[in-house]
């Protein structure tokens, strides 16, 4: 009986540790399930991107040369929408990192009952994080009851970094007024010469034209890179981050060119952190002491230099992933890094421009 009785308490104390080691590995698993399928969501839509280019004379008047162009738009820049430190104290939402913007043929509608049918249509697609409260219109997250003074100080707003995922339906596509012939307002736009960022700052701006896709997502950081065929010497493409195909850009190396084109490959990487520890660490309507909007402010923007150049005086993409991840340890967030290399399926690259 004595021995039964050790055997059994050696075999509850096994299955006792084996119950928490299995209990602690499905609840890392479940804490970032929501960050992973937000990753492969972007890295599905962005492979789709397209800018459907064609040749057109270079000047129809006095034709020379063929000349690649293109309506359709590619984008990815970094504080596109504002810094943390242009934003009040007071809450007003910033939006850390980077965003990207393309189209694509994903036939995702509004009026269902008349484009159902139709599931390649285009549409402006784009991803980017903003830090903000539950009760702001962009998330719109909380119902409007529980809005009121009374309620919210019973129930405070919840303030965190969230994944927005930008799709303006194809039933209501706008980019054609920008990029091709006439503009939203009259205004004659020509698509050799059309240089802004309306195309998808319009769409944003409306409310139901993006969601969130995730919650407590903190950094976004968008590549695009050459196939290591075009580039075995590794040199960036955007060596500051900044990626737009719209036709009036110039490249200071003549030997890529990115007018109307995509990039081959765009590397992704998303940092994620987990609801648990970031609601322990947080205060208010601000992030955790060490790792704050200002600190996201000044990371993936190269400054200076380029984001291969890794040094202390100029840190580039791997310094400051590093810097990063310490400000997450300094404040004991438990997160996760997601990276991986996208290739556009869509991309025709060419160093020349006309034929």
């Amino acid at each position: 009986m004595a021995v039964l009785a050790l055997i059994l308490v050696i075999l509850l104390g096994a299955m006792n540790g084996i119950s928490g080691i299995i209990q602690r590995s499905t609840s890392k698993v479940q804490e970032f399930r929501e960050a992973r399928t937000a990753f492969e969501t972007i890295t599905r839509r962005l492979s789709e991107a397209t800018l459907n280019t064609y040749w057109g004379y270079d000047n129809p008047a006095a034709p020379k040369n063929y000349m690649r162009e293109s309506e359709l738009r590619f984008y990815a820049n970094p504080n596109q929408f504002g810094k943390y430190s242009s934003a009040s104290s007071n809450g007003n939402p910033s939006y850390p990192t980077h965003c990207i913007f393309f189209q694509a043929p994903l036939g995702y509608v509004s009026n269902t009952t008349s484009y159902g049918d139709l599931p390649n249509l285009l549409n402006t697609w784009g991803y980017y994080i903003e830090f903000s409260s539950d009760t702001d219109a962009t998330v719109n997250l909380r119902p409007s009851f529980l809005n009121t003074a009374a309620m919210q100080a019973v129930l405070p707003p919840r303030y965190r970094y969230r994944l927005i995922e930008m799709r303006e339906p194809s039933d209501q596509l706008t980019l054609y007024q920008y990029t091709s012939g006439l503009g939203s307002s009259g205004t004659t736009l020509n698509c050799n010469t059309y240089n802004g960022t309306q195309w998808f700052s319009t769409p944003r701006s409306t409310n139901t034209n993006h969601h969130v896709l995730a919650e407590n997502i903190v950094a976004l950081v968008i590549i695009p890179m050459l196939s290591p065929q075009d580039d075995p010497t590794g040199t960036a493409l955007c060596p500051n981050y900044t990626y737009d195909s719209n036709p009036t850009v110039t490249n200071s190396n003549s030997v890529l060119n990115t007018k109307n084109q995509l990039p081959p490959v765009v590397q992704i990487t998303m940092v994620a952190v987990d609801e648990t520890t970031f609601r322990r660490v947080q205060k208010l309507n601000m992030p955790p002491a060490n790792f704050t909007n200002t600190t996201l402010d000044n990371l993936f923007t190269v400054q200076g230099s380029n984001l291969y150049t890794n040094t202390a005086a100029q840190p580039g993409y791997a310094k400051d992933l590093a810097t990063l991840e310490t400000a997450l340890q300094a404040d004991r967030l438990n997160y996760r890094v997601f990276t991986t290399n996208v290739s556009i399926k869509g991309a025709k690259w060419s160093r020349a421009e006309t034929q």
